[in-house]
């Protein structure tokens, strides 16, 4: 069965019913660490990447693919290109793309750095005497995953402060060259985004189904020379090209090199307007797939954990009441019931997980075997609220390293305090 069976909105009353012969969650012992230019010509469409066998003697070729990892990575190739892997989904996109940007500043401001891009329409030329290139100076390619997409477009404030960014990139004295790249099961914001982004006058690409999800590739000639082939192909556009996110941001610029705090407020404010329509129409679809990261709600979780003060627990409860992301929940496998476990010194309680990430770490932890759980969602206050209706307290899972979870409670009456939208820690 699928790891996420459905989201789970409203449950039955949860029976106190607990994994035999365990408490909680077991603790495994860490392991030791191991060792350790404003206007671009986009490329042509390129073949398959060619077998080891095929490549001429003296040529190498380096395969870039989608990141494995689930945070945000930067990696600069030996061709001058730049790839920035927007992570798989988080509870704070923007703070992670201001981090990203923060390590690339001294990239970008190499005015020297030029990638040579390929032209050709099959990789096989870029071995021959004199492939068609164009040099681009400064090339970055985002590279979106299904998930990460999701995170920008369920918050118009969120998709507000990328499209700034990137347009900022595009504006500035020094330009970036900008490529975008989607994974190819980005699912309906896919195109909603690629609007926006080409309307920036940005270049977007999308993968084909192909499971080595390579975003490109780089040919290592005798002479030194690397070569770049963009993977993929242009997204498809559909109507005319949307203009309105390069005009207001460009307004926007005017606004704050004259300081006009007003007019900047008001064009922020049209921008919003403008986002929530055009997000509208997908918001039931982009929460199809559970958040697999949530690092805000965890780091507020573990300072609760390690202060134990009431002002980290405040905080915390006020993230959690304005959070409008589900939290999740371990399901027995008909996925109509939940599963609550027993604690020493508090009783039974009703185990919820930030982020999917954490859940897998738990079902690891547990030796659950596939097809023994089910996953559900369900909103922060509904989840007090089923805790308090069956008299159990709230056990909010967080992981202190990879292998030390541990949780944050709350006993019944506080649980029904946070159910009813209060903070407990004013009680």
């Amino acid at each position: 069965m699928s790891l996420f069976d459905r989201w789970f909105r409203k449950s039955p009353l949860p029976a106190p019913e607990s994994l035999p012969g365990r408490e909680g969650e077991p603790q495994r012992e860490e392991p030791a660490a191991s060792p350790s230019a404003s206007t671009v010509v986009p490329p042509a469409p390129t073949s398959e990447p060619p077998k080891s066998s095929v490549v001429p003697p003296g040529h190498q070729i380096v395969q870039v693919a989608v990141p494995g990892s689930l945070a945000p990575s930067v990696e600069l190739l030996k061709g001058g290109v730049c790839v920035a892997f927007l992570g798989q989904g988080s509870d704070e996109p923007v703070e992670e793309l201001e981090s990203l940007l923060r390590q690339l500043e001294p990239w970008m401001k190499d005015s020297q750095r030029l990638s040579l891009l390929s032209q050709e329409k099959v990789l096989s030329q870029l071995f021959g005497p004199s492939p068609s290139t164009i040099a681009v100076p400064r090339v970055l390619l985002w590279v979106f995953s299904r998930r990460a997409l999701c995170g920008w477009l369920e918050e118009p404030a969120n998709l507000q402060a990328l499209l700034r960014h990137l347009y900022r990139l595009k504006s500035s004295a020094q330009p970036v060259a900008q490529f975008v790249c989607f994974e190819h099961d980005c699912g309906p914001g896919a195109a909603v985004l690629a609007r926006l982004l080409i309307g920036l006058g940005l270049n977007v690409r999308v993968l084909e189904p192909d499971p080595q999800r390579y975003v490109l590739l780089e040919v290592h000639r005798p002479d030194g020379v690397v070569l770049t082939a963009l993977m993929g192909h242009r997204f498809p556009r559909e109507g005319a090209v949307d203009d309105f996110p390069a005009s207001v941001n460009a307004e926007k610029a005017r606004a704050e090199a004259q300081g006009d705090v007003l007019r900047l407020w008001q064009l922020e404010q049209w921008e919003r307007d403008y986002l929530v329509r055009a997000l509208q129409p997908i918001q039931s679809q982009l929460r199809e797939l559970p958040q697999l990261r949530a690092p805000r709600l965890c780091r507020l979780l573990r300072t609760v954990v390690d202060q134990a003060s009431p002002t980290a627990r405040k905080a915390l409860e006020k993230e959690l009441l304005r959070r409008t992301l589900p939290l999740l929940l371990l399901m027995k496998p008909d996925c109509k019931s939940m599963s609550v476990a027993h604690f020493h010194g508090i009783g039974p309680a009703l185990r919820a997980y930030p982020d999917h990430d954490s859940l897998l770490r738990t079902v690891k932890d547990l030796e659950m075997a596939e097809g023994s759980y089910g996953i559900g969602g369900m909103s922060v206050r509904d989840v007090f609220d089923s805790a308090a209706a069956g008299n159990i307290s709230l056990a909010l899972n967080v992981y202190l390293t990879p292998y030390t979870p541990t949780y944050v409670f709350w006993l019944p009456e506080d649980a029904r305090l946070l159910a009813q939208g209060k903070l407990a820690s004013n009680a």
